[in-house]
């Protein structure tokens, strides 16, 4: 593509028909060639490492590509680092194929330099180079996770490796329970071997680097998968994550830079429960009532047109129906626009943003992708209801009024109905109330479930208003009525239910370390020339309720499936099952047994139930620390003639962000710079 003009150049398939996620470098021959690497291939999909001379690949001659790798299971996905490791004074490539190696690939003759693999393992990370030990060839640390494949790996592992020879400098490597798929970066230190590395780790309580293998229940979708609670699913306890800072003179697994436990409080601070902002807009745009029913009140259904988000039939009341007239403040009189973002008052959002957080306490088998089936009507989601988590009669109670709804509509477009002029005409006796009131206003129509009775002890200041009062109440009660209220499964779902997440930490989701920023300190502060600022992203989100079997909980199913034909006995409550029944129903039983089910009044996000009135968020937290190396053995140094290395200046670091100081892969020597 033309940077100039935006015009396409060249546009071509890639040679093997593969997707590809790879962000594509370019790289020059000492001749003065460009080359392009890009990669093909996913997760679950083979794929190559491809290079093309820039030249060809603006011809459109994709067929002079050459494979510098293939994977006929995995593809490459993650972009390499680029740097000479040969001294020839051409870029060689090092990349991580995702299914478990590192390869040095040499820039100029494309042979493989060195090959470091570690089975049973995938990585998403790019290599950060750096100088790790004495020599003068950038070393290179690395992240490899293991378990059967995305998203269930067991536990993770970094390390570092030789530049020369491609083994391991960090042996054995450090291990942490969940992992993180950050790649790291390079603070560059005067001299060789003193370069300090920065990557992320996340593990359980009490359990770090224990690993141990697990599996998702038959049905349990990817997506929800990635967003599993690891640590309490096998464990029952906490998860965190850190930042560690690690050299040649930092033992593993470092120092550390960020501790996740240490900012509960602020990575809280500002949270904004979503749920009730979902409530409010609602409120404020009552053409969205019958969307919000489909998804919260799903036993509505049957009763209602969702495809018309304005109700019609007799038979269909308006939750927005009951006049409250009462002094209790209100949010606002103002109805919103029909479109847009919902920006509530601020009074409702001092009472969304402002929670208090009490302190948090949490009471090797593959995974057959092909054995995956949906979940109706299995063992696994029985008990289960439609209802989000609302306190619906409580917040129903206080809810802020507006002045919408049925009759609002009527007014607007007139019917012959008979039972329709009724209604315009008690809206316009409601309108002559309000004009006459001493108070000059009448509290507007709060949103109401017409399966409740109306509010009881609302003031009301006179008998016209009273009247109007006792015939809604009438029509409202009919309509209990209709609802069936006495039903014994409305009866089994109405418990009641606070609005929005309960009070829980929630998880991390690590993708990217940050960068390296210039010290703040002035230039003349004692400190500034072994400082340097690292600029990062934290995010935390609330998860999945998913269930995993442990080898403890396998072992049990096993034993139980070996005991299968007790479902013929007709004294079995097992009795007329079929074999899959069977299988959910001791598969149930032996996850409840041992306890490793997530509690039900957790919160949880789950793509099964979404609701897009109530979508549980998160808060995202930025930061910027200042970090500070200086030497403890200052005066040993000294006695040896030496002095502390310091951090470079900003300009000279080499590897300060993701894919490099350029986003290009490029890390070049030091006297380059």
């Amino acid at each position: 593509m033309s940077g100039k003009t935006g015009k396409v150049i060249s546009w071509k398939g890639v040679p093997d028909g593969r997707e590809s996620y790879y962000s594509p470098q370019v790289y020059t021959w000492l001749d003065g060639t460009q080359l392009v690497l890009f990669g093909t291939g996913g997760e679950t999909h083979g794929g190559s490492l491809w290079v093309i001379k820039l030249d060809d690949l603006i011809k459109g001659d994709i067929d002079k590509a050459i494979a510098l790798f293939t994977d006929k299971f995995k593809g490459v996905m993650t972009p390499p680092a680029l740097a000479d490791v040969t001294g020839d004074g051409v870029e060689d490539i090092i990349v991580p194929v995702f299914n478990a190696s590192v390869l040095a690939i040499n820039g100029q003759t494309f042979k493989v330099i060195w090959n470091y693999t570690q089975p049973m393992s995938e990585s998403y990370s790019t290599p950060s180079p750096g100088f790790y030990n004495d020599d003068d060839v950038p070393d290179f640390l690395i992240k490899f996770a293991h378990g059967p494949g995305f998203p269930v790996y067991y536990h993770s592992t970094t390390t570092i490796l030789d530049g020369k020879t491609g083994k391991p400098l960090i042996a054995p490597p450090i291990r942490d329970t969940v992992g993180a798929q950050a790649s790291p970066i390079t603070v560059s230190m005067e001299g060789r071997g003193n370069d300090v590395f920065l990557y992320w780790v996340a593990d359980c309580l009490d359990h770090e680097g224990q690993g141990g293998e697990f599996k998702f229940v038959e049905g349990t979708n990817v997506h929800e998968q990635s967003r599993s609670d690891f640590c309490r699913l096998r464990f029952k306890t906490n998860g965190y994550s850190k930042i560690y800072a690690i050299s040649q003179h930092i033992p593993p697994p470092g120092s550390t830079v960020y501790y996740s436990e240490e900012r509960v409080e602020v990575e809280h601070s500002s949270w904004i429960n979503t749920t009730k902002e979902g409530l409010e807009y609602v409120l404020s745009h009552p053409e969205y009532l019958d969307e919000y029913r489909r998804f919260s009140h799903p036993e509505y259904t049957e009763k209602l047109d969702i495809n018309n988000i304005i109700p019609k039939e007799e038979g269909s009341e308006s939750l927005f129906e009951t006049p409250i007239f009462d002094n209790t403040e209100r949010t606002t009189y103002k109805k919103g626009p029909s479109s847009g973002v919902f920006r509530p008052q601020s009074s409702i959002l001092n009472s969304m943003k402002h929670n208090d957080y009490p302190d948090y306490t949490y009471p090797d088998t593959y995974y057959d992708q092909d054995q995956v089936r949906g979940r109706q009507g299995t063992a696994f989601n029985r008990g289960r209801t439609g209802y989000s988590d609302y306190d619906y009669d409580n917040y129903y109670q206080n809810a802020p009024k507006y002045q919408y709804g049925r009759d609002k509509y009527r007014e607007r477009y007139p019917s012959n109905n008979r039972k329709d002029k009724v209604r315009q005409r008690n809206a316009l006796n409601v309108k002559k109330i309000s004009k006459s009131a001493d108070n000059n206003k009448v509290k507007p129509i709060a949103m109401r479930d017409t399966r409740t009775k109306t509010r009881t002890g609302a003031k009301v200041e006179n008998s016209a208003k009273s009247n109007i009062f006792k015939k809604i109440h009438k029509r409202s009660s009919k309509q209990l009525h209709k609802f069936g209220r006495n039903n014994s499964e409305h009866k089994r779902r109405r418990k009641r239910r606070h609005v929005g997440p309960h009070d829980e930490k929630g998880l991390q989701r690590l993708l990217s370390t940050g960068s390296l920023a210039p010290s703040l300190l002035p230039k003349d502060h004692p400190l500034y020339n072994h400082s340097v600022d690292v600029v990062f992203a934290t995010y935390w989100f609330f998860p999945a309720k998913t269930r995993a079997i442990l080898p403890e909980d396998q072992h049990c199913i096993e034993k139980k499936m070996s005991e299968e034909t007790i479902r013929f006995d007709p004294k079995s409550k097992y009795y007329k099952m079929d074999h899959d029944a069977y299988e959910h129903a001791i598969t149930d039983e032996c996850l409840q047994k041992s306890s490793h089910d997530l509690p039900d009044e957790g919160t949880y996000e789950s793509q099964d139930k979404y609701d897009p009135f109530n979508v549980h968020m998160g808060q995202m937290t930025v930061y910027r620390l200042r970090l500070t190396c200086t030497c403890s053995n200052q005066t040993e140094i000294e006695m040896a003639g030496k002095r502390c290395g310091q951090i470079l200046p900003f300009n000279q670091q080499q590897w300060y962000a993701y894919m490099g100081n350029n986003a290009d892969s490029h890390w070049m020597p030091r006297g380059d710079i």
